[in-house]
């Protein structure tokens, strides 16, 4: 088990997500940032799908009851493990007892505590990822201090460490596919793409809300209709906001774009009052930087089983 002792963050048990289920109104969840989660699989030796303990800005004190091999990924941790540092990207062995604490992130907005052979906690409808919403997968809930995180024991594996995925910049650009109704939306001027947006913090797992000056556009008509992680919507506002990992299945606004896979978990990781640039690409593009995300992924699993 790994114990909570203290939490002052917002923590989830997630994995991939949950695919397939949209059409029956099941949302994907997941993590916010799944190539910084795989990338820590990756770095134990895991298969890529395994549940990790997602940490949204802040820390925890936690203890190890069992032997295990565990790494930190995605934000960047001010942490030791009973005193001694511990650094993002780097895999370290807990014996048990230990004692893990994470003082803050000091960069970035959502980290990943992965176990070697990841928490063993319920998968429901093919994945362990928490929805708050309907109860499924992990604990059904957030993550309380006093709770006992299930993994099973681990073995020693030698030191290594890989770099984080991303910069962590106050202006990041964020690469987007235009959408369906991108047409009705700019009609001349496109202030979308010419303007920096900052991030809203009335933001969550549903949606990113984007500061700026709002487009204004004529009335669209639409009926409801399926949306996803990482498309773009356009309320009567003007402002756009991103559907992130815990968005509904359907919507009524529309699309202005949708943010590439590759860059799903850059703007996740980005923190509320740091700003956005927009930039199109093509879908040939698109594919072309997942495609390298994954080439990278392979590489680090390959090497993390050389160096058991």
């Amino acid at each position: 088990m790994l114990k909570i002792n203290t939490l002052s963050a917002i923590a989830s048990i997630q994995d991939i997500g949950r695919t397939g289920y949209l059409g029956l109104g099941i949302g994907r969840c997941g993590a916010m940032d799944a190539l910084s989660l795989q990338l820590g699989n990756a770095l134990l030796g895991n298969k890529k799908s395994l549940p990790a303990l997602e940490i949204t800005l802040g820390g925890l004190t936690a203890t190890f009851t069992k032997d295990t091999t565990f790494c930190l990924t995605g934000a960047i941790f001010d942490g030791v493990l009973d005193g001694k540092r511990v650094i993002t990207g780097y895999r370290y062995f807990a014996k048990q007892g230990q004692v893990l604490t994470l003082k803050r992130m000091t960069n970035g907005m959502h980290g990943y505590l992965c176990v070697q052979g990841g928490f063993d906690v319920a998968h429901e409808l093919g994945s362990a990822s928490t929805d708050v919403k309907t109860h499924l997968g992990g604990l059904g809930r957030y993550v309380m201090a006093g709770d006992e995180l299930p993994y099973r024991a681990g073995c020693e594996m030698t030191s290594m460490g890989v770099a984080n995925l991303y910069q962590f910049d106050k202006l990041t650009d964020i690469h987007v596919i235009k959408s369906s109704e991108y047409d009705k939306i700019i009609q001349g001027r496109d202030e979308f793409s010419e303007q920096i947006y900052t991030l809203s913090p009335n933001s969550n797992r549903m949606g990113y809300r984007l500061d700026g000056t709002p487009l204004i556009f004529g009335k669209i008509e639409m009926n409801s209709h399926g949306v996803d992680f990482g498309m773009i919507q356009v309320p009567p506002d003007g402002k756009p906001i991103v559907l992130m990992a815990d968005a509904q299945t359907t919507g009524g606004y529309p699309k202005i774009g949708a943010v590439i896979g590759a860059d799903l978990g850059r703007l996740a990781q980005v923190r509320f009052g740091n700003q956005i640039r927009f930039v199109y690409v093509n879908a040939d593009t698109a594919l072309q930087k997942m495609a390298t995300y994954h080439a990278h992924l392979h590489q680090v699993a390959s090497m993390a089983k050389r160096f058991y």
